[in-house]
């Protein structure tokens, strides 16, 4: 459980869920994980390694498309505030079960940050993804156009 942080002008990804199955073998799968009530403010102002979204899963998985399972399982990402500018809330790649709902995000329109001009969601390889309740401002609402699927 991740609850009630504030993570505020963070250069790269405000959470990052690794997982390295090729290299260094430092980290493993996450299973089961909730991240409630925290407020995301002004983050991923730069862009670096695993910094493809504020909320980034990003597993080294050397062959992704031969995988028999997804290498995180069942991520909820629940009642947060975001406030941001034109970046992707979230990147995943391997997952199965990932929930982003009743989060509430304020796009700021005259951000002192450069926008990025990509899709809100961006995901690979993920299966039972669902993203419902959330309020949106300073945007049109989210509509499924507004999630990017990404097959290898």
């Amino acid at each position: 459980v991740v609850k009630d942080n504030l993570c505020e002008t963070i250069s790269g990804a405000a959470i990052l869920f690794a997982g390295d199955a090729q290299g260094w073998y430092e980290s493993g799968a996450c299973e089961d994980v909730l991240v409630e009530n925290n407020v995301f403010r002004n983050n991923l102002t730069s862009r670096f390694q695993f910094t493809n979204g504020i909320l980034s899963v990003y597993p080294e998985v050397r062959r992704l498309g031969s995988q028999k399972k997804a290498y995180h399982r069942n991520l909820v990402f629940r009642k947060n505030r975001f406030e941001t500018f034109d970046v992707p809330l979230l990147y995943a790649k391997s997952v199965e079960g990932l929930v982003f709902e009743d989060n509430e995000i304020v796009y700021d329109t005259k951000s002192r940050y450069k926008g990025w001009g990509q899709k809100p969601f961006l995901l690979n390889r993920v299966t039972g993804f669902s993203q419902t309740g959330n309020k949106v401002t300073g945007r049109p609402a989210f509509t499924a156009a507004d999630v990017q699927q990404v097959t290898w």
